[in-house]
């Protein structure tokens, strides 16, 4: 199955872990994008218009991500190991991952926070909104 996404084009299958379900649309103007259905939902609720919408409104989606990682640095530094306050955020590299029931996440992959240095911090989204920010060096040690 292909999903095709309004401005974007098609997302083909992509092997992917555990179960899930994954197609990948890479173009040189945008960031790498990632629909992924979990093995326990349907397939069917992935909404390729809310998929087109974050496509569309990336460029300010980004800054809204960037400033999501700000204040979570600024909230709780230790989670981030942000010992210092002067340490860049050096946020670059930014894929997409659309998940079903307008959930998304925002990837920085390059990061220059220490305890995201690895893998990259990861910012969640609930359709235009923030919900949480995370340094993914840390879920991989959780792993």
């Amino acid at each position: 199955m292909t999903w095709t996404i309004d401005g974007l084009g098609a997302c083909e299958p992509v092997d992917a872990p555990d179960g899930l379900r994954c197609w990948r649309r890479e173009t040189p103007v945008e960031p790498p994008l990632h629909i992924v259905v979990d093995p326990d939902e349907d397939g069917d609720d992935v909404d390729t218009t809310h998929a087109a919408r974050v496509a569309s409104s990336l460029p300010e989606l980004l800054l809204v991500a960037e400033r999501a990682v700000r204040e979570a640095v600024a909230e709780d530094p230790a989670r981030f190991e942000a010992f210092d306050s002067d340490v860049p955020l050096d946020l670059d590299a930014p894929e997409i991952t659309l998940w079903t029931k307008r959930r998304w996440m925002v990837r920085f992959a390059d990061c220059a926070l220490p305890a995201a240095s690895v893998l990259g911090v990861a910012v969640e989204f609930v359709d235009t909104n923030p919900v949480d920010v995370y340094p993914l060096d840390d879920a991989a040690a959780v792993d």
